[in-house]
């Protein structure tokens, strides 16, 4: 009987990890991601902000393939209001795969200490 119990823990802590593991892979990719828009961000609004007043329009991808016309200070002010929200949204990814990092060891040691 209680050889059961001890399996049902297992084969439950085998799963839970499994779940953990594929939950920080994903926020991996996720955060991959939003740091890589925060580098075209700032490299976008340098770019802009060294060009010559002479140039008042520049222009901006909408989506994959569209193209489009824009007053460089739209430009600018529309990335410098999304970069805070993609910092802000990396902290978050980041906490949240430290604590499932965090969750991950504490069930991988339970584990090995019910063995």
């Amino acid at each position: 009987m209680k050889g059961q119990k001890m399996e049902k823990r297992q084969s439950s802590a085998s799963g839970r990890a499994q779940q953990l593991i594929q939950q920080l892979q994903v926020l991996g990719e996720r955060l991959s991601l939003f740091k890589q828009r925060k580098r075209e961000i700032e490299r976008a609004l340098e770019e802009l902000k060294e060009l010559q007043q002479e140039e008042p329009e520049v222009y901006r991808f909408i989506g994959s393939s569209v193209l489009i016309k824009e007053s460089k200070g739209e430009v600018i002010e529309s990335l410098e209001e999304e970069l805070p929200m993609i910092k802000s949204q990396i902290k978050t990814l980041e906490r949240q795969t430290r604590a499932g990092r965090q969750q991950l060891g504490k069930l991988l040691r339970e584990a090995e200490e019910g063995k």
